[in-house]
């Protein structure tokens, strides 16, 4: 047996006499393989995993099990007060501590020995999509997570939020439509007028503007790829080529941006500041493929990645406008 040794892979090889095992030559070609498969796997784009772009992001060392942060509410306020004046009002400040777990999301994948002999004695490239799969398959949990704190197949993990389930957040209740309802309906049977369409996202933005204080000038607003469509598309009255959208950004100073996600719950618009002290996403360690394993006649890839979700030190900047 032999070890040998490319990059940050080592795997052992064995002799020429040795039956179900990679020699020397084809475990150098494999390892080989697995470095330009992870620079490939890397070089993937995956535009509909949309949460580690809409929202800032949380910097935190991937060593670490859980993130633990505060939450401070200044009490008092200051009065006019005479010369030698004793009874100046008292000031305070309460905290709570919060703690966020940091969970690995994995996978796997693998090549069978004949494969790898077969690539090995024609240099013909191993499949790549193997592990692009594998780093798709980590992201997709990721991106789950970050939206609501479920996984895919709906496993709540505990201690874990998503953007969509904080706590103590802004309430914002859309407009009474003239057909009835708050929803706005669809392109084919649509419920809301452009106009209320506009006064809706107008109006969480400016209503999380006063409720905050004027502390952040401006936000984040995403909808649900549905809602996003009609408030693209649904122009204000017959005779406009103006959409309730374009009108929305270009009248109302406090919105930055308004995005779609495909992750977002039915029917429910989000607005935040685009600020990691109010909102921000944990992704403490990118997507790491470890050193092949031998298992039977496979040699497999585990995989995996590290998130603690979405952490919010200031849930009032955050407010959901439900039943759009």
């Amino acid at each position: 047996m032999t070890l040998v040794s490319h990059g940050r892979y080592t795997i052992d090889a064995a002799d020429s006499k040795t039956v179900g095992r990679l020699d020397q030559g084809e475990s150098v070609f494999f390892l080989r393989q697995l470095e330009y498969i992870d620079t490939q796997a890397y070089m993937v784009k995956y535009p509909a995993l949309m949460g580690r772009r809409l929202l800032p992001s949380i910097s935190v060392p991937s060593t670490m099990h859980a993130y633990t942060y505060g939450q401070y509410k200044e009490y008092g306020i200051g009065k006019l007060i005479a010369n030698m004046g004793d009874d100046l009002p008292m000031v305070n400040v309460a905290g709570s501590q919060f703690t966020s777990r940091i969970v690995p999301i994995g996978d796997a994948y693998g090549y069978d020995i004949f494969e790898i002999q077969a690539a090995a004695a024609t240099g013909f490239p191993l499949d790549a999509l193997k592990a692009q799969a594998a780093r798709y398959a980590c992201e997709v949990g990721v991106d789950y997570l970050l939206a609501a704190g479920t996984m895919p197949d709906g496993t709540t993990i505990t201690g874990v939020l998503g953007l969509y389930n904080q706590t103590g957040t802004t309430p914002y209740t859309p407009i009474t439509k003239q057909l009835g309802g708050t929803n706005w309906g669809t392109l084919q049977a649509p419920n809301a007028t452009g106009d209320e369409v506009a006064a809706d996202i107008m109006g969480i933005a400016a209503n999380l503007y006063a409720v905050t204080k004027q502390i952040w000038q401006k936000f984040k607003i995403i909808l649900p790829v549905a809602q996003y469509n009609y408030a693209i598309q649904k122009r204000l009255g017959s005779v406009s080529d103006t959409t309730a959208l374009a009108f929305a950004m270009a009248n109302c100073p406090y919105i930055e941006s308004i995005e779609p996600w495909w992750n977002a719950p039915a029917n429910t618009m989000v607005a935040f500041p685009n600020d990691p002290v109010a909102v921000g996403a944990i992704v403490s360690q990118e997507w790491t493929p470890e050193p092949p394993q031998a298992r039977n006649l496979m040699w497999i890839i585990n995989s995996y990645m590290k998130t603690g979700g979405v952490v919010s030190k200031y849930p009032v900047a955050i407010s959901y406008g439900v039943g759009i």
